[in-house]
């Protein structure tokens, strides 16, 4: 097939930036992308899923399902206080998406160490003794969840499937888009991937066994999807339309307050077509079967298709926050809205300072696709006001404010934009800003993934207090169950993370080389 340069023009309508090198061609970009989507798969399934609460709670589900054939989690229960209560079952309090899409990986392991007779995973508690009780003198003793390898690895495969996975695969998605927008500028491609996929929460939330990552891969999947083609042109093909509903309601059944995004993302996919009633209809069809299936859970565990589990939670003082508002969501607390966006404790430009970029990037998306512009700022700010209007707006034992997370990928898409392209030492010096503001928050996430994104409550600035000190004296995967491909090899300390570092800088040499030709 000849090999075609990507043609600005006819594929979005952009400009090119500048005319200081050739544009991509299509092959070249695949082949960035295949190596990208490589290069993060790898870097997410080296580190090990911790087993805390809100893991625990989703991975309960995926076990009584595939072990039990079963919806409740009762003989897993004790090892998280994140569950439902109802008719006298214990139940995953969570939306259930993520833990669906783990069974085909958690029952291939499942059921291949049942045929070859390995252990299979288990959990048990065990009583630590702790301090002299101060009346009676006698040891204090502390219950304490274990788990087999069996459970860990499960665990793993779990999360590699259902979340590494979707977010090396946007990751590399992304760089293809930016790349095809400018074409003239390869570092932006890169810059928004790496300052995405390894500068932000993306990261550290692609290695444990939440919802909030998996969401976002899959809006910013179908966001890419639906811009890729230019709006005049032909239409798509029905089922392009109907995969993307399928999308837009998977995130949804994945993590609730994605809806947010999903309405965002489907009204530019209406507005981009030329056959709007089709669209609505294709739209529908394809969000039927995740939504049926979701009001089908919810109506099996809680009673009512539209019946939480966070309307009946187990924990009474999770139940008194969620009492509040609409599902512990009230009014946004301005206070709390700064926290979020600049506080030590879970700031997002704090921890992440190369998302301060963000706005500049939305300000040049303006001016080319005004549409979009709207609708990244509108989702960003919907989850904004949404987490600042949360009662648990700190997100708990977390890194950062992770409800935030699944707004972050159409955010990358404006970093792309915030890349400065024009020749010149000005623009050179600008491009050596925005790379170490990427450096400084890449490295933030990576010693937040070795420690533990899961930083205890009590710590302020989870950062400096808690995540830079264990790094810095090779203190890593401290929280349950976590780990490391080098602590497995029995590497110690920060001498583990060796071979992810080698895997880096091989890649950076060679990007280097690549971006130098731009």
């Amino acid at each position: 097939m000849h090999d075609e340069p990507c043609s600005p023009n006819a594929q979005t309508g952009d400009m090119p930036d500048s005319q200081t090198s050739s544009p991509l061609t299509n092959v070249r970009i695949r082949t960035f992308q295949l190596a990208l989507f490589g290069l993060f798969l790898s870097t997410y399934a080296y580190f090990s899923s911790a087993a805390q609460w809100n893991e625990n709670s989703r991975f309960d589900l995926t076990r009584s399902v595939v072990e039990r054939g079963r919806l409740d989690i009762d003989p897993y229960h004790v090892n998280t206080q994140d569950k439902a209560y109802y008719r006298g079952h214990y139940y995953c309090d969570k939306a259930p998406g993520v833990s669906f899409l783990a069974v085909p990986a958690y029952a291939g392991l499942y059921a291949l160490r049942h045929a070859v007779g390995k252990e299979l995973p288990r959990q048990w508690v065990e009583r630590t003794t702790g301090e002299p009780d101060p009346v009676t003198g006698r040891p204090l003793l502390h219950p304490i969840m274990r788990y087999n390898a069996a459970y860990k690895r499960g665990l793993y495969f779990s999360n590699l499937l259902a979340n590494a996975l979707p977010a090396a695969l946007a990751v590399a998605l992304l760089f293809g888009f930016i790349a095809r927008r400018r074409p003239h500028t390869i570092g932006a491609a890169f810059f928004a991937a790496i300052a995405y996929g390894l500068g932000s929460l993306a990261f550290p939330y692609a290695t444990l066994f939440y919802g909030h990552q998996a969401a976002g891969s899959v809006l910013l999947i179908t966001f890419i999807w639906a811009l890729h083609a230019p709006p005049d042109g032909p239409p798509k093909p029905w089922w392009h339309e109907a995969v993307m509903g399928f999308l837009l309601a998977l995130a949804v059944a994945i993590e609730y307050p994605a809806a947010l995004a999903s309405i965002v993302v489907g009204v530019v996919i209406l507005m981009r077509s030329s056959r709007r009633a089709a669209t609505v209809a294709f739209l529908a069809a394809g969000a039927l079967l995740p939504a049926v299936a979701l009001a089908l859970y919810h109506n099996a565990c809680f009673g009512g298709p539209f019946s939480l589990g966070y309307q009946h939670l187990a924990n009474k003082q999770f139940a008194q926050g969620m009492s509040k508002g609409l599902v512990g969501i009230t009014i946004p607390n301005p206070i709390v809205l700064l926290r979020i966006l600049a506080g030590p404790h879970r700031g997002l430009l704090y921890q992440s300072p190369v998302l301060v970029l963000v706005p500049m990037g939305i300000a040049v998306l303006w001016r080319r696709h005004q549409m979009e512009a709207i609708a990244i700022t509108a989702v960003i700010t919907a989850f904004l006001l949404l987490n600042a209007s949360y009662y648990m707006w700190d997100g708990g034992a977390a890194l950062g404010p992770r409800h935030m997370i699944p707004s972050l990928g159409l955010a990358a898409v404006a970093l792309g934009y915030a890349y400065p392209s024009q020749p010149g030492r000005a623009a050179s010096w600008t491009r050596g800003l925005v790379w170490t503001a990427a450096v400084i928050s890449m490295a933030n996430m990576l010693a937040a993934t070795a420690v533990g994104p899961e930083a205890p409550l009590g710590v302020f600035d989870p950062l400096t207090a808690y995540i830079w000190p264990h790094f810095l004296h090779g203190e890593l995967a401290l929280n349950i169950a976590s780990s490391n491909v080098g602590l497995n090899m029995h590497l110690p300390g920060l001498v583990s993370l060796v071979p992810l570092v080698v895997l880096w800088t091989g890649a950076a040499v060679a990007l280097a080389w690549v971006v130098k030709k731009d």
